[in-house]
């Protein structure tokens, strides 16, 4: 999955938590500020992250105080539109699967706005598969097993969120298409499904590929003992730290599915080299639940920037 991008702002958590809604107001404006923003609105992450802490009626009064500029109060789109996005979650998609089929054969003749290594055309097939019901996922389903090449693409996003119903062999040989495009959005469907056959196509990428930060997700729900090898392994090629955190991610969820003493070496690599302090957090839970946390990140941790992980050590 696409899970980070030059535009994940890795030090947000850390500002909010030392700086309470001052630091929240901080990131919202620097990530307003930026030329060419991901999305139009402010991601409902930070808005879950402040309410959670804050308290709903302590952010209202606060973005009503402290923010005059239009244009920014519309971009952290606060309280409204946020409650409507957090309501649409588990509505079946209204758009008919007929209009979906339309965006599918225009999607390649579509003016094109790059905003890093994202296509901006796609992100709207996962929306509308993450919210279609499971009659139209079939009917996607069996379209795809038979599309041309041109339009895998958006057929393979629908299922980005969504586990795909029928046989799913082609998706296996799409996941090593020459198209590294059609590979990604191939393991993307993969991921949710648990099978031997995608078990075993995690390791042969694993073992075959450099882009291992991606084939992780196939073991989220597939991973056996002794795949901490390949695991490790992965996480020590990555240099690149966008690519290293969407490795690490994958890595937690594999280990926070599947109880495991052989987490502690990537965990430890999470903890020392992820640019991301949420996730940090999380290695270290994982590690102090499994009583694997050495006594020397222990001492180190209880003066760590995040106040959360400073927390977990001093209750350890």
């Amino acid at each position: 999955m696409r899970r980070a991008t030059s535009h994940c702002e890795f030090g947000a958590d850390d500002l909010i938590e030392l700086d309470s809604l001052a630091g929240f107001l901080f990131v919202a404006k620097h990530l307003y500020s930026l030329p060419d923003p991901f999305t139009p609105t402010l991601n409902g992450w930070y808005i879950d992250i402040v309410e959670e802490r804050f308290g709903a009626e302590a952010v209202r009064q606060y973005i009503e105080r402290e923010i005059d500029d239009p244009g920014l109060k519309a971009y952290i789109a606060y309280p409204r539109e946020h409650q409507l996005a957090r309501s649409r979650r588990h509505k079946v998609s209204t758009t008919p699967y007929d209009k979906v089929k339309q965006w599918i054969t225009q999607w390649q003749t579509e003016p094109i706005r790059e905003v890093g290594d994202v296509d901006p055309r796609l992100p709207r097939f996962a929306r509308w598969g993450r919210d279609a019901s499971e009659e139209m996922l079939v009917e996607v389903a069996h379209d795809l097993l038979l599309a041309e090449d041109t339009f895998l693409l958006p057929y393979l996003t629908i299922f980005r969120f969504r586990r795909f119903p029928l046989n799913f062999e082609r998706l296996l040989t799409l996941a090593e298409s020459a198209s590294s495009d059609i590979a990604l959005a191939a393991i993307d469907a993969l991921a949710h499904i648990e099978h031997p056959t995608v078990h075993a196509l995690a390791l042969r990428l694993l073992q075959s590929s450099t882009e291992n930060y991606e084939v992780l997700d196939l073991l989220i729900k597939n991973y056996q003992e002794g795949d901490h090898v390949l695991i490790e392994s992965a996480l020590a090629q990555e240099s690149d730290k966008d690519r290293l955190h969407s490795a690490g991610i994958s890595t937690l969820e594999i280990f926070e599915a599947h109880s495991t003493t052989f987490c502690a070496e990537s965990l430890l690599c999470i903890y020392e080299y992820g640019p991301c302090t949420s996730c940090r957090r999380r290695a270290i839970q994982l590690l102090l639940s499994q009583h694997l946390l050495p006594d020397s990140i222990a001492r180190e941790a209880r003066y760590d920037s995040n106040f959360a992980i400073r927390e977990l050590i001093l209750k350890y």
